[in-house]
């Protein structure tokens, strides 16, 4: 029940349903989800884990910030798993490989091409995700997954539409890195990967600061 209230939670806050700096009251989370207060109370603990919660004293938990320096020591690290597991796939590369990432490319294709922008967000997790799995490490996986569904909340805020060839973008992106795997050039895979992570986090850091203040 928890795990529930803790999904339900974070999609509400990385949509933007819950605005930064919003108190999480438990009594009010609880009525909103249809669920008691024990596994609002574990939920909110998860979210404070993941970075998109604060606990305040003698104020309870609140929505963090959406902060650029918080988006690249999260953006930071993640690169630096994630190069380690692309260049593992590319080396490996194999026909699990070439099935589990066509699959993560398909799926964000055909959510690209409908514009469904919360499908958008989940299989770009879906897709880096995958790359970590194609490495053929058991930790990679497990210690990504948590940067990635932080990173949620900074991808939701760059693709809310796709006037600037956001989509374009990502498509392109994670088509080239998959390119450079399926040939087995590692040191290509690395580049495309790098650039395309930081390609994102420019994006991010202009829109955040093109936001009216007022």
């Amino acid at each position: 029940m928890a795990s529930s209230a803790a999904d339900a939670l974070r999609d509400l806050i990385v949509m933007g349903e819950i605005a930064p700096g919003t108190p999480l009251r438990l009594e009010v989370l609880a009525e909103r989800l249809g669920m008691s207060i024990s596994p609002i109370r574990e939920a909110v603990r998860q979210l404070e884990a993941l970075g998109l919660a604060e606990h305040v004293p003698y104020k309870g938990a609140r929505v963090t910030q959406i902060d650029p320096g918080e988006m690249r020591d999260v953006y930071e690290a993640r690169l630096a798993l994630e190069l380690i597991a692309v260049r593992r796939a590319a080396i490996g590369w194999n026909e699990d490989a070439e099935t589990l990432l066509c699959a993560a490319l398909d799926d964000l294709s055909s959510a690209y091409q409908l514009g469904e922008r919360v499908e958008i967000i989940r299989g770009n997790t879906a897709f880096h995700l995958a790359i970590a799995q194609a490495s053929g490490s058991r930790w990679i996986p497990r210690l990504l997954r948590p940067m990635l569904e932080t990173s949620e909340r900074f991808s939701a805020f760059v693709i809310a539409d796709d006037q600037a060839g956001v989509y374009d973008i990502e498509e392109q992106g994670h088509t080239a890195i998959v390119s450079a795997c399926r040939a087995g050039d590692a040191e290509m895979a690395e580049r495309m990967l790098r650039e395309h992570i930081d390609a994102f986090a420019d994006i991010f850091v202009r829109d955040l600061v093109a936001e009216p203040t007022g």
